[in-house]
C-alpha cells in the first residue's frame, strides 16, 4: 500500500473514484462535443466557440485527464466496466417514458387536442414507441 493510498479510507477512496470518474465522463463528453458535430434530423449542433477557443478546451481537457490519472495511479483507484447493454437498455427505457408522455391523450395537459392527431400522430408514435421497446429489450438480452 503507498503512502497515498493508506491517506484514504475505503469510502474516502471510493468517493474520490466517483467523482474522479464522473469528471473524466465530463472530459470525453466534451472531447466528443468537439469532434464531430454530425447533424440529426431535429437537431443541428453549432459551435459557438471563438477561434482557437475548441484548441485550448482540447488541451485543457488533456492536461486534466493527465492529473486523473497520476490522481488514479498514486492513489490505486481502477476502473470499473461498465456495461454497453445496461447503459442502452436504460437511455432507451428512459425514451420510452417520454416518448409515451407525447401520446395525443397525454397532449391534453398543454391544450386542447386536436382529433386528428389520433389517425395521425398516434400511429407513427406508436411504431416508434415500438422500436425504441424493442431496441430497450434487446439491449437487455445478454448474448455476450
Amino acid at each position: 500500500m503507498t503512502s497515498a493510498t493508506a491517506a484514504l479510507t475505503e469510502p474516502q477512496k471510493r468517493s474520490l473514484e466517483v467523482t474522479l470518474r464522473l469528471a473524466e465522463k465530463a472530459l470525453d463528453s466534451m472531447q466528443h462535443l468537439l469532434g464531430e458535430r454530425k447533424a440529426g434530423i431535429l437537431y443541428r449542433p453549432v459551435s459557438g466557440l471563438a477561434p482557437g477557443q475548441q484548441e485550448e478546451l482540447l488541451a485543457l481537457a488533456g492536461q486534466a485527464k493527465n492529473i486523473i490519472g497520476r490522481l488514479a495511479a498514486d492513489f490505486g483507484l481502477e476502473p470499473v466496466e461498465e456495461p454497453l447493454d445496461q447503459q442502452l437498455a436504460a437511455i432507451f427505457s428512459s425514451v420510452w417514458c417520454d416518448l409515451e408522455d407525447v401520446r395525443p391523450d397525454k397532449l391534453k395537459r398543454y391544450g386542447d387536442v386536436d382529433p386528428t392527431l389520433g389517425e395521425t400522430l398516434e400511429p407513427a408514435l406508436a411504431e416508434l414507441i415500438e422500436l425504441v421497446v424493442r431496441i430497450a429489450d434487446t439491449a437487455r438480452q445478454n448474448r455476450a
